[in-house]
């Protein structure tokens, strides 16, 4: 994989100008310059940088952290995060699921992403790790602008997880409404949808999963069937894609039933188009956050009871 300096910034956090001073100082980054004196970066020259900045948030100074060799810093890093800590050094977590996800190292990206769940709980996992990183690694999408084998080796992983949390809890029998969560066609990443599975059964709420690129007349007749109660979609838009969404959105409301609500959460332009053009419409509710969609369902629970 080859990345220019600005990818490197962005999956590093640190600024193009930073880079190039460390690279000069502390002949730690071997980039190849192109003609026209670009400088190309590699894996490598990526995990050498998430090393190096993840030392230094132990407290490593950064000539220090650069005069070691690299299985001197691997090893240092993997005493550090086996270690008890009470600070929330989230970012050491998600740049060594980055390097694991580029090395396609299945054991290290999940004893990173259990040690994590450990220490913090699964909840804050996936909304302080898992999403950061996912974020970072789409980064990668940029580069030739197809989709890396690192996300989906990093997104499968994850999945797994969530589904294993959520087979795990108990099959609500009260819940007065039914949530129908599905991803439209052509929306096919699914993390956020089955996060949102989980929450909804984990605060005793009946869901049907549909899972993604699902077809809009499929969902029409919904409310015609018997074991269905009171339901409510719940769907994403996670990439911009404001006529499509408003589109899609429309479709469901001229097709469904009044007393069908629909949520909606995803990128912040679609949601921000959705809740201008849907203002009037009550059966539409958006939510730009986790926070957001917990309060909506707990919001159902009280008028439950």
């Amino acid at each position: 994989m080859k990345m220019n300096i600005n990818t490197i910034a962005q999956l590093s956090g640190i600024k193009p100008h930073t880079l190039r001073i460390r690279e000069k100082r502390y002949s730690i980054l071997h980039p190849i310059r192109t003609d026209g004196g670009t400088r190309i970066y590699t894996d490598e020259d990526l995990k050498t940088i998430l090393n190096i900045q993840a030392l230094a948030l132990y407290g490593y100074k950064i000539s220090k952290a650069a005069s070691l060799s690299s299985s001197e810093r691997h090893k240092i890093i993997k005493e550090k995060l086996e270690e008890e800590q009470d600070t929330n050094q989230y970012s050491l977590f998600i740049d060594q699921m980055v390097i694991s996800a580029i090395e396609l190292d299945e054991i290290n990206f999940e004893k990173s992403l259990n040690q994590s769940i450990i220490r913090w709980g699964f909840e804050t996992t996936i909304t302080s790790v898992i999403y950061p990183l996912l974020n970072k690694i789409g980064i990668l999408w940029e580069i030739d602008n197809v989709s890396p084998i690192e996300e989906h080796f990093a997104s499968q992983i994850v999945v797994q997880k969530i589904n294993e949390a959520t087979s795990l809890l108990p099959y609500p029998i009260n819940s007065n409404k039914e949530f129908i969560l599905f991803l439209p066609e052509n929306n096919n990443h699914v993390i956020p949808l089955l996060f949102a599975n989980y929450l909804l059964r984990k605060n005793k709420q009946k869901t049907i999963f549909l899972g993604e690129d699902v077809p809009l007349k499929n969902l029409y007749n919904i409310q015609g069937k018997v074991n269905v109660k009171n339901p409510v979609f719940v769907t994403f838009f996670i990439f911009r894609q404001e006529k499509e969404s408003v589109k899609t959105i429309e479709n469901l409301i001229q097709n469904t039933s009044d007393d069908i609500n629909i949520w909606i959460g995803g990128e912040s332009n679609n949601l921000q188009i959705l809740e201008k053009t849907f203002k009037d419409n009550t059966r539409i509710r958006t939510f730009h956050s986790i926070n957001d969609f917990r309060n909506m369902i707990l919001n159902t629970n009280i008028n439950n009871e």
